[in-house]
């Protein structure tokens, strides 16, 4: 039987699916045994994100927190953090041209964890299949190695995902509210 393996780009789908279907709760275990069917074995699925700074945003902090050890409980799901680093940026207000400082943050270190961890089990040869769920192209480079392996790759984002990524993977899927119905909480 096919070994799967899920690769979930945790904030970028987060965004993608709140732009494409105006919906936020979802169902990780659900969308990982869609993905994956019924003819193979799903062997993992690893969830990467970077937590919010509590002192940011306490109530946020605390609804993410919530949502991370919900996942932790999910069987065969792995959850793996990066960071998020403080940035200032300057806006300029388009009506009156004053500038003023905004303070935002920068995920690091989620990217690199998913492509060194697709490309770990790839060297190891703990699946056959890898799935990667992102509209980032930054993959395109991990995604070809793999390949190298004898190993598959699918991409799957919404259509807005990047086409590079998109062409050099083995198969894709494009997400749509109707495919994703049965995970919505």
């Amino acid at each position: 039987m096919e070994r799967v393996m899920i690769f979930i780009d945790g904030s970028n789908f987060y965004h993608g699916l709140k732009k494409h279907t105006g919906k936020k709760y979802f169902n990780y275990e659900k969308f990982a045994s869609l993905l994956c069917g019924k003819e193979r074995k799903l062997i993992r699925t690893y969830y990467y994100n970077a937590p919010l700074p509590q002192q940011a945003d306490p109530t946020a902090y605390r609804k993410q927190r919530q949502f991370f050890d919900g996942l932790k409980r999910t069987p065969y799901f792995e959850l793996r953090l990066g960071r998020l680093e403080p940035r200032e940026k300057i806006h300029t207000c388009t009506n009156c041209k004053s500038e003023s400082k905004i303070s935002t943050y920068k995920e690091k270190g989620v990217d690199i964890k998913l492509a060194i961890d697709m490309l770990a089990h790839a060297v190891s040869k703990n699946f056959d299949t890898a799935i990667v769920v992102t509209g980032d192209g930054d993959f395109v480079e991990a995604v070809q190695a793999i390949k190298k392996f004898g190993l598959h790759v699918e991409h799957v984002y919404f259509k807005d995902m990047s086409q590079a990524l998109q062409q050099s993977c083995d198969k894709s899927i494009i997400l749509t509210e109707e495919f994703l119905k049965d995970c919505f909480v």
